[in-house]
């Protein structure tokens, strides 16, 4: 997705969270890295488990808010910052007030946090940035029907 397309799925009136996923880099690609975005009163904010811990706030431990635009893929090498992999939109929710799009965003701002794997990392088999993402379904799994399959 590019910046163009994102844009276009932005609403400075609703809440809104995107999930995005695009392949690590090579020779790791056939892995997958999530991440979230959220948007709250037209604010967007990316939140990601990184395999490298947080510099700027080392009490996130590996993770990361805003490092990358909301949109953009990671490195296709380990080198350079070009090229990229294309990111796929997922799955998005919106809504107004009271909808499970404000409960999913407001957790977020509120808990992520407190994530229980804040200051642990593993490519395989986790806590990765997949188990960031299934940590927050796992908190709205009365809402089952809204997540198509575990990450």
């Amino acid at each position: 997705m590019n910046e163009k397309e994102f844009m276009q799925h932005i609403s400075k009136s609703r809440f809104q969270i995107f999930l995005f996923s695009c392949p690590i880099s090579i020779p790791l690609n056939f892995i997958l890295h999530t991440w979230i975005v959220i948007v709250n009163s037209g604010k967007i904010t990316r939140i990601e488990v990184q395999k490298f811990g947080n510099k700027i706030n080392k009490d996130l431990g590996y993770l990361h808010l805003n490092i990358l635009p909301p949109f953009k893929g990671y490195r296709i090498f380990f080198i350079g910052d070009k090229p990229v992999f294309n990111s796929k939109l997922i799955a998005m929710i919106e809504g107004d007030v009271g909808s499970l799009a404000e409960k999913m965003v407001t957790f977020v701002e509120d808990e992520a946090k407190n994530y229980p794997y804040i200051n642990q990392y593993k490519y395989f088999p986790g806590p990765n940035s997949n188990t960031f993402i299934q940590w927050i379904i796992n908190e709205f799994r009365a809402y089952s029907s809204y997540f198509k399959k575990d990450f």
